[in-house]
């Protein structure tokens, strides 16, 4: 017998969708600087070099609501106001993603903690949404336990510094059947009241 999700996915398609900050070309420059020198020292693959943003959160939703979910998102950024991220150093999560490390993380928790208030509008698609409480901006993920130890060794004593005005964050959309995320829109941070307008999305 077929599941309901079988049976209405071909009808009520679902798109895929990120929540993410992205740093400046500096240091994005800089981060894809890393990347390449580690994909010829440790002989890393294309897929264990992708990222380079702050993942907020990841969920989907039936395509048909996904202008409900644009409002909503839109409606968190020009709540929340822009913030100062200094990056420091290198961090990991054994055995299998190291990255910059973090000095001032409040300013990606507190926008993960206002997503996290609003999770009805993204919970569909038969799926949980994924709210990210330990946002970092990582250089490789999907380490072996051997590649993960040889680049930490090696790594950890070494310096990164960086900073950076987080004005914006993105939502972006992976439709069904694609590969490619693509920008849905880029919304300014804007410490504005937003509490009176919420109730008129639904």
């Amino acid at each position: 017998m077929q599941s309901v999700q079988s049976v209405i996915s071909p009808m009520y398609p679902v798109n895929e969708y990120m929540v993410i900050i992205r740093p400046t070309e500096n240091i994005m420059n800089r981060i894809k600087t890393i990347r390449q020198d580690w994909k010829a020292q440790f002989h890393l693959q294309a897929t264990q070099l992708q990222g380079g943003f702050f993942m907020l959160a990841r969920f989907s939703q039936f395509a048909m609501l996904e202008q409900r979910v644009q409002d909503k998102v839109r409606m968190i950024a020009m709540e929340a106001a822009p913030f100062r991220l200094q990056l420091k150093d290198y961090t990991g999560i054994p055995d299998h993603s190291i990255g910059t490390g973090i000095v001032n993380p409040a300013g990606l928790k507190a926008i993960v903690k206002m997503l996290r208030r609003e999770q009805r509008i993204f919970k569909g698609g038969g799926e949980n949404p994924f709210f990210n409480d330990q946002p970092g901006l990582w250089i490789a993920t999907r380490l072996q336990q051997k590649q993960y130890h040889e680049i930490f060794n090696r790594y950890k004593s070494r310096h990164f510094t960086g900073a950076f005005i987080a004005e914006n964050m993105m939502l972006l959309r992976k439709a069904a059947g694609q590969k490619q995320w693509t920008v849905l829109e880029n919304m300014p941070l804007q410490n504005l009241p937003v509490f009176s307008k919420q109730g008129m999305l639904f």
